[in-house]
């Protein structure tokens, strides 16, 4: 019990932090499950594909709860979250059988470099929408998509931390839809990226019992409940926000976690 009361602690935490930046929390929630998946004896050669499965399992909830707060406020660009839904899930099978089939040393260094990748755009001089009038094109969509989708399967993330810069910075969608529309293609994202793990995973040897594929209930459910509670509170929280703030701490917390996976 005392386990799935920390879970579920973790989950309100990373549904806050969710909400707030646009991003499922993985990059919180995959070293934890990783920590406890070593203290429960979980072999080694399928550690890494059960914890990002039963990552992607639990930030369902946050993209959820911060999507729908997002749409209810009118911060979502329905034209752009069609066009990268649909690319996304193109791409995102692909994404969880490499990574199914990769060394935890390839996945830990893949994820370090995509997150420092991410802090350079947000700290770079390149400038967001300026709020003049907005043009939409679909191309840039289906490229965005198609990687995060790819990348969100891979890595074990809802593809925020990838959508929400490209957005800003070189698309330049305005502030206001990037992060509620980078929460709704998350519910794509997280779910389409588990359902690959569990077939991937399907009958694979040294999984815990009660395990679904990959995908460990155990271990993502409880984290989904607590992403539920806090994912609305974040999104409240962002629509305070300066857009200088919101650059320096979505790239402080991705420095903060590459150097933290680098350095194991």
């Amino acid at each position: 019990m005392e386990s799935y009361l920390v879970l579920f602690a973790v989950g309100v935490g990373v549904g806050i932090l969710g909400g707030y930046l646009g991003i499922g929390g993985a990059v919180v929630i995959t070293p934890v499950l990783l920590a406890i998946s070593a203290a429960d004896q979980i072999p080694e050669s399928v550690r890494y594909p059960l914890v990002f499965s039963s990552t992607l399992l639990a930030i369902t909830g946050t993209s959820i709860s911060a999507g729908l707060t997002y749409a209810k406020a009118g911060r979502v660009s329905w034209p752009a979250f069609r066009v990268l839904a649909v690319s996304a899930v193109a791409f995102s099978f692909l994404g969880s059988t490499l990574a199914a089939h990769s060394s935890q040393e390839l996945l830990r260094r893949v994820f370090a470099l995509f997150a420092l990748g991410n802090a350079a755009i947000l700290i770079s001089p390149l400038k967001g929408h300026d709020g003049g009038e907005y043009h939409f094109h679909v191309l840039p969509y289906v490229m965005l998509g198609a990687a995060a989708g790819f990348l969100s399967a891979f890595l074990g993330v809802a593809g925020g931390v990838l959508l929400v810069p490209f957005m800003l910075f070189l698309i330049k969608l305005p502030q206001k839809f990037a992060v509620g529309t980078s929460s709704m293609v998350g519910v794509v994202t997280s779910f389409v990226g588990a359902l690959g793990y569990v077939i991937n995973g399907w009958n694979v040897p040294d999984l815990p019992p009660g395990a679904i594929g990959y995908v460990y209930p155990a271990y993502a459910l409880p984290i989904l409940a607590g992403t539920l509670i806090g994912g609305p509170l974040g999104s409240k929280l962002n629509q305070g926000s300066s857009a200088r703030l919101f650059r320096l701490l979505f790239a402080g917390y991705l420095i903060f976690i590459a150097v933290r996976m680098l350095m194991r």
